[in-house]
């Protein structure tokens, strides 16, 4: 069954449940993707169905132990009980997919395989900006506002250069602290400063960050700007039209920008309403549970009895072999603490210099 197929279902006719990493139904203070997701369904007006009658549950995903893997989830008895049914959500950078599911960091393999599928941004700590696409003309072609320091890619942006562009390095004149660290002044400063400049902008420059994607993409979106999606890997969330509404431009190619940009411009106010549609359609709070209900039963289709064992497999194999996932002396150092006696913590600890 194809996405827009199952978006056609009614959500009354799917029961979707909500569950935490460790089987708790409500949330626990501190999870905030499990609040977010919570508040989600009360936004909806969706009861969380039990796991026993639920056709999908989503379990969001803390992901506070690096080398962790969601160990503690796949030995439990309840993950063991459902996990035909269970998929994973999580919007954290650079997330290992452990366990199927909806990742805003999904990559291509994964995704090729259909094992994650690409999501959004859902947590209680991010800042919800009331954007108001309609509030004003837009006289700046495009823009950038952001932290430069977590890509590269950002860096090449600062250096672009036009009359009618705004570009701003949140973080410039502070070496040691993201924007958000500062004094409460400051971030406050700097998220109306992003706010104000979003509902000028005409295209809004959506880099890669610390991983492939980044939330700007979807607050540009929520804004009504025509996201120009720079970031090679990125695994694109299913269902939207994204070329008729955004462009997508290489990183190698970003001198390029002003001038591609310049050439979509008389396309503006289509690509324009298009954009803040498919935010309104896949990705605003109320609408956020029947997507990742859609996605998750996908993922679900896909992952049948002879590709579901094939497939766990390999996932646990890229937790011993794959780079990002073999660094020695934090996984020796973070089992020491962990498990060790202390005598044996110190030893550790001195040898690998921490």
């Amino acid at each position: 069954m194809s996405i827009e197929s199952m978006l056609c279902q009614e959500l009354s006719t799917i029961k979707v449940g909500l569950i935490g990493e460790n089987g708790n139904a409500i949330p626990v203070k501190g999870d905030f993707w499990h609040e977010k997701l919570y508040e989600c369904f009360q936004k909806a007006g969706i009861e969380v169905a039990s796991c026993d009658d639920a056709d999908i549950i989503i379990m969001p995903i803390q992901g506070r132990e690096r080398f962790g893997f969601e160990r503690h989830v796949l030995r439990s008895d309840f993950y063991k009980r459902y996990r035909k049914k269970i998929v994973a959500y999580s919007g954290l950078d650079l997330k290992y997919p452990r366990i199927p599911g909806i990742y805003a960091s999904a990559t291509p393999f994964w995704s090729s395989v259909g094992w994650v599928k690409g999501g959004h941004y859902v947590a209680s700590y991010i800042h919800s900006h009331a954007f108001d696409p309609a509030r004003r003309a837009r006289d700046l072609l495009f823009s950038f506002v952001g932290s430069a320091r977590t890509s590269p890619v950002r860096k090449k942006i600062l250096q672009l250069n036009d009359p009618r562009a705004c570009i701003i390095d949140s973080d410039e004149g502070d070496a040691k602290r993201y924007w958000w660290q500062t004094s409460v002044e400051r971030a406050e400063h700097c998220r109306a400063n992003f706010k104000d400049v979003m509902e000028r902008t005409k295209f809004a420059i959506c880099p890669r960050g610390v991983d492939a994607a980044s939330i700007r993409l979807f607050e540009a979106m929520q804004a009504g700007c025509v996201p120009v999606i720079v970031s090679d890997r990125l695994v694109l969330p299913e269902g939207p039209d994204w070329p008729s509404f955004s462009i997508r431009v290489r990183e190698c190619d970003i001198v390029r920008i002003p001038v591609i940009v310049a050439e979509h411009e008389s396309q503006f106010e289509e690509m324009s309403r298009r954009a803040r549609e498919a935010w309104e359609r896949w990705f605003a709070d109320g609408v956020t549970v029947r997507s990742l209900a859609v996605w998750g039963l996908s993922i679900r289709e896909n992952l049948t009895p002879a590709r579901r064992p094939v497939l766990a497999f390999l996932s646990w194999l890229g937790t011993w072999v794959l780079p990002s996932n073999t660094r020695w002396g934090e996984r020796l150092y973070m089992a020491a603490v962990t498990n060790a006696p202390r005598g044996v913590k110190d030893r550790v600890k001195r040898f690998i210099g921490k």
